[in-house]
């Protein structure tokens, strides 16, 4: 497979650059914990911690491919 240095940093900047809108996105998104508790129907927080779980796996995952992609810059070509 051919691949070369630049598509990979491409790739990674896109990666870790998505992780401040991820985060931006969620924190504009998603009310605060205090909202959450407050709520007199009940029933919202399991969602709340679902929806921050999904935030985090995310950040995870942008982090990884950032990695993956910098670590098989080593046998690209140029």
């Amino acid at each position: 497979m051919k691949r070369n240095k630049f598509g990979s940093i491409v790739a990674a900047v896109v990666s870790l650059a998505l992780v401040p809108v991820l985060w931006i996105m969620a924190f504009g998104a998603i009310p605060a914990l205090e909202t959450v508790r407050a709520d007199t129907s009940g029933g919202r927080l399991g969602p709340w911690v679902f929806t921050w779980g999904l935030v985090w796996i995310a950040t995870l995952a942008c982090v990884a491919v950032a990695w993956a992609c910098i670590s098989s810059m080593d046998d690209a070509a140029t």
